[in-house]
């Protein structure tokens, strides 16, 4: 589990961090959907949620 959780907490976070909008980052998930099937989805579901959190922390000048 905590294997999983860094492959989605890790780039989520990069991806972040270099500023990459929402709207990329939910291409890259629905890309990872269809290749992965539907037992990806509890991680897309993590990778959301981690990724509104990181939204929410961000000062607003780098708000995405």
């Amino acid at each position: 589990m905590l294997r999983t959780r860094l492959t989605v907490v890790v780039p989520t976070s990069n991806a972040s961090a270099i500023r990459a909008t929402d709207e990329q980052l939910f291409e890259i998930m629905s890309v990872g959907l269809i290749v992965g099937g539907s037992i990806v989805i509890p991680h897309l579901r993590r990778a959301v949620a981690l990724l509104y959190e990181l939204n929410d922390k961000l000062p607003e000048d780098r708000a995405v």
